[in-house]
């Protein structure tokens, strides 16, 4: 199963957010980490700690960009953004 068949959801525990310039600093509070992220990584947390349930990845493309499905380089990138996300422990994919 590829990740883009995944849906994703914040990881359980508060989260403390902010968001400037271009950048974006996220502490969980669950883990007691806190992570600088770049503005599109902290686009995506901020999309998945506003949806009510896991979303899939075209779902959440179309919240973060305002565009219809991704192409492949889009796609790929946050896919890898993703990863990145759930390696820090904020982000968690979901089997459908």
């Amino acid at each position: 199963m590829t990740s883009g068949a995944r849906r994703w959801r914040i990881a359980d525990g508060a989260l403390q957010w902010r968001l400037w310039g271009d950048e974006a600093a996220a502490h969980h509070d669950a883990t007691a980490t806190t992570h600088l992220l770049d503005r599109d990584a902290g686009e995506l947390v901020l999309a998945l700690r506003d949806a009510r349930h896991a979303i899939d990845l075209e779902t959440l493309w179309r919240r973060v960009s305002g565009e219809g499905e991704p192409d492949d380089n889009p796609r790929l990138m946050l896919e890898e953004t993703l990863q990145r996300l759930a390696q820090a422990g904020l982000v968690v994919a979901v089997d459908p």
